[in-house]
């Protein structure tokens, strides 16, 4: 059984949740369908809910693409986040609470 959530109203972007033990080939807990915004963080309305997070990050969907929006305290591969940058394959993003490292499936 697979689940449809929008979880923040202001985004187009939505969650597919897996309700059941059926999964699929590749292990996944869900699927995030992005469509301008998504929203990673602590709140019940990020798409992608990280509960040991301070502070919500903020992907944007630009022509097909992923930005990462800056805020205090957001570093990507060692600088600064300052206003929205792309997002790249391989790229390192941290907050006080945080990392991940984004990567492009091929």
């Amino acid at each position: 059984c697979i689940r449809l959530r929008v979880p923040h109203r202001l985004s187009g972007s939505a969650r597919l949740e897996f309700l059941s033990d059926h999964r699929p080939l590749r292990r996944a807990d869900g699927v995030v369908l992005v469509w301008g915004t998504c929203l990673l963080g602590p709140g019940i309305d990020c798409h992608v809910v990280c509960p040991g997070w301070g502070q919500t990050v903020v992907l944007v969907e630009r022509d097909g693409e992923l930005w990462l929006k800056g805020g205090d305290g957001l570093w990507m591969n060692g600088a600064p986040v300052d206003g929205t940058v792309p997002l790249r394959d391989n790229a390192v993003v941290e907050g006080e609470e945080f990392r991940f490292r984004v990567e492009e499936i091929r």
